[in-house]
């Protein structure tokens, strides 16, 4: 029995010796990547399509684009469900790119749009400011062909109104509680 304990104790110390005398250093931990910035959106070539930027954030080997229609969070609410329902995102790995397009989006919807970086596709994300956008409608057969300025604008949380339009308080007002859960 002792001779067994002692084999024992003699490959555990060679295991360690082996180990002091390699270059190995134990796993460290690594920084969250930091949330991108800058971000915009603005309407796509089609319809439907919308190209988000950003700046991107430092150590992110992922990003995540992700999106909600504001049509859409009071459907789930109607519904009973949480907004986050209604949220989509995509997910593309950091190639140096700083933007993505989203496709097949409803035509002349407002949304609400959001960054992140990512250590792993399915790590903590480090999430940006929120960007607004409506959607560009279809062209209109009967229309003069000029292009509604208001559609192609980008608007961030730090930019809308404190007082404003009945309109920008309540989006503000539903979004309030996205924006706590995303910082």
């Amino acid at each position: 029995m002792l001779k067994s304990i002692s084999a024992t104790v003699a490959i555990i110390i060679a295991i360690i010796a082996l180990i002091a005398a390699s270059d190995f250093t134990p796993a460290r931990a690594q920084n969250a990547p930091q949330a991108p910035t800058g971000i915009t959106v603005a309407n796509g070539a089609e319809p439907g399509q919308v190209v988000v930027s950003w700046q991107g954030g430092a150590n992110a080997r992922f990003y995540r684009i992700g999106w909600v229609a504001f049509d859409d969070i009071d459907t789930a609410r109607d519904d009973g469900r949480e907004w986050l329902d209604a949220f989509a995102f995509q997910d593309v790995s950091n190639h140096g790119q700083t933007n993505h397009t989203i496709k097949n989006l409803k035509p002349g919807t407002q949304y609400a749009f959001i960054t992140a970086s990512l250590l792993s596709r399915f790590g903590n994300p480090t999430w940006s400011r929120w960007a607004y956008l409506t959607t560009a409608a279809p062209p209109n057969p009967n229309s003069s062909g000029t292009a509604n300025p208001a559609a192609t604008a980008t608007r961030h949380d730090a930019d809308a109104p404190a007082h404003g339009n009945a309109d920008s308080v309540h989006i503000q007002q539903r979004l309030r509680c996205r924006q706590r859960r995303f910082d």
